[in-house]
């Protein structure tokens, strides 16, 4: 049985500010609970004891969220700190000489079906193996060409890939790697990227519902799945009061929140918040105050708060991320980070941070 798991966690989340400000991404948190907390969940399923956590930005917030989860889960929690965001191969290699024995690799930002480490681990037969999954967009991530069950290459983002075949960020790996690992120089983007290692690793191929959440509309993605896995189209958390509202689709209520006068359709709203208005298709961070004629496709951040306010997602958005413009696949919102306070209307792609 694999009893270590290593869980990246250093990365800044530049895709996702303002919300990342002063969150780290494996912080945010989906229907009461945060990324993190469900990653290291679907890791305990797995049979993982012993969870080595690699951080590096804003790295006491994550060292606090993971012993707590940890201490929950009745998993072990260790930690790593990266001397920067140096890249994935950089991050594995950071836990040589403290890991002993097989060791699953998971990335703390994403939003999966988390069977697939249990999966993965029984794959497993002593030699380290890479999860792949067919994707609609593979020029996105790490490509892979297979033969014979082994990965023939595997090429970072490339402009006309040549399989759909894409790299989770999920590994299995033997003690061996380690070695490799060392052998790998700078990339052009400077960091150690692991794409190199991965060439003759056996292929894993699932199929089961995997999301990396790097841009905001991916939240809102997320939270469909989540929803799509919950037993009840209604979640109240505990001492939340509902009153004089319609509630349609499904809608999560964090616990001690209140809400008064409204609409709300396919959202969730976190804890302590205090909300009046019409929402829909958006995440609210915890204690959020909104009064509003209407919220749609969007995500207000932690202690926001919005008054008077038109947050409407009638067309595809643009936004202006660290990581160079995006364009949302669909209808989007806009995005209102942590303690901002917004009266008005909000044109759609706005990124708004605390003023």
């Amino acid at each position: 049985m694999i009893r270590n798991a290593i869980v990246m966690c250093a990365g800044k989340g530049l895709g996702l500010l303002p919300l990342t400000e002063n969150i780290p991404k494996p912080c945010i948190k989906i229907l009461g609970k945060s990324i993190l907390q469900r990653i290291v969940e679907g890791l305990k399923e797995a049979g993982i004891e012993n969870i080595y956590f690699v951080t590096y930005h804003l790295e006491k917030k994550i060292t606090k969220e993971a012993t707590v989860i940890c201490k929950k889960t009745k998993t072990n929690p260790f930690f790593i700190n990266q001397k920067g965001a140096l890249g994935t191969a950089d991050a594995v290699k950071s836990a040589k000489g403290i890991i002993s024995g097989p060791f699953i690799v998971a990335s703390g930002d994403h939003v999966l079906d988390v069977s697939i480490y249990r999966d993965a681990a029984n794959a497993f037969e002593g030699k380290s193996l890479v999860v792949l999954k067919r994707v609609k967009n593979p020029s996105n991530y790490g490509v892979a060409e297979v033969e014979n069950g082994i990965i023939k290459e595997m090429v970072e983002k490339p402009k006309e890939p040549k399989t759909d075949l894409a790299n989770l960020g999920i590994y299995v790996f033997s003690q061996d790697i380690f070695q490799e690992l060392e052998k790998i120089a700078l990339s052009r983007r400077n960091e150690y990227e692991i794409t190199d290692a991965l060439r003759g690793k056996k292929a894993f191929i699932t199929e089961k519902y995997w999301l990396d959440v790097g841009l905001p509309w991916s939240l809102l993605d997320a939270m469909d799945f989540l929803f799509s896995i919950e037993k009840q189209r209604r979640i109240m958390g505990k001492g939340a009061i509902v009153e004089n509202t319609r509630m349609e689709g499904n809608v999560y209520i964090g616990k001690k929140s209140v809400v008064r006068n409204s609409e709300i359709r396919d959202a969730c709203i976190g804890e302590g918040c205090e909300i009046e208005g019409r929402i829909s298709s958006s995440l609210i961070g915890d204690k959020a105050k909104v009064n509003s004629s209407g919220i749609s496709c969007s995500i207000v951040g932690n202690g926001a708060d919005i008054e008077n306010a038109d947050l409407q997602a009638k067309v595809e958005a643009k936004i202006a991320t660290r990581k160079g413009e995006r364009t949302s696949p669909g209808k989007f919102g806009s995005v209102i980070g942590d303690k901002a306070k917004i009266n008005g209307i909000v044109p759609a792609g706005s990124l708004i941070s605390k003023r």
